[in-house]
């Protein structure tokens, strides 16, 4: 915080029935990451994952999108854009706060978490987006059932997920064979259930927030 700037209000949000946040949340985190991904996201949202959400989903003006674990609304900002009704949900209430300081008032935000979304409807949505979430939730099934309750009959889910055999925290890494003179990827523990605590910031020493 720079010198004669006041610190950000309390959030103010609405939780959902279940949803308070918990251990499992990016809240002890939000500000690192609110800091990486800034107003449109990181340089992978921007030129992979969201242009590639979009033509998956084909929104048409006014469809209505959910955002699940949707961090500071880099996505959900997007989906508007695109025209979309945008709802934003996540378990950190900070991120939440964040996203309504970064967003316009027209997407809404709740606090809640997404495999337990009671305050919504059934079939209340055309789209539900989950981008870059779903490999940090466990149990992961609920997310699935909430997804199908929340859309309505056509609807369309869309997942974003870091590959599950090349980037497994401590079971993967390049590897150097001297005899062929090639670098490749070792992989271990390929599709086993695994809970890895990830050092968010690797290069800060002491007082590292883990997730």
């Amino acid at each position: 915080m720079g010198p004669g700037k006041r610190p950000a209000p309390p959030p103010r949000h609405r939780p959902l029935p279940g949803g308070a946040p918990g251990g499992d949340s990016w809240e002890h985190v939000a500000a690192w990451y609110d800091a990486l991904a800034e107003e449109r996201g990181t340089e992978f949202h921007q030129r992979v994952i969201i242009p590639g959400l979009l033509r998956l989903l084909a929104l048409k003006p006014g469809e209505r999108a959910l955002d699940m674990a949707c961090g500071q609304g880099a996505v959900s900002r997007a989906l508007r854009r695109a025209g979309a009704s945008v709802t934003g949900v996540d378990l950190s209430a900070k991120l939440i706060e964040l996203a309504k300081q970064r967003s316009s008032r027209d997407i809404r935000y709740l606090v809640g978490d997404a495999r337990k979304l009671d305050g919504l409807e059934d079939a209340r949505f055309d789209a539900v987006v989950c981008v870059l979430a779903a490999q940090n939730i466990d149990p992961i099934e609920p997310l699935f059932a909430e997804g199908a309750r929340l859309l309505r009959p056509g609807g369309r889910l869309a997942l974003v997920v870091n590959h599950p055999a090349f980037r497994i925290p401590r079971q993967s890494g390049w590897r150097w064979d001297e005899r062929r003179k090639l670098v490749f990827r070792e992989v271990d523990a390929y599709l086993t259930p695994l809970r890895i605590p990830i050092d968010m910031r690797p290069f800060r020493g002491k007082g590292r927030s883990v997730t």
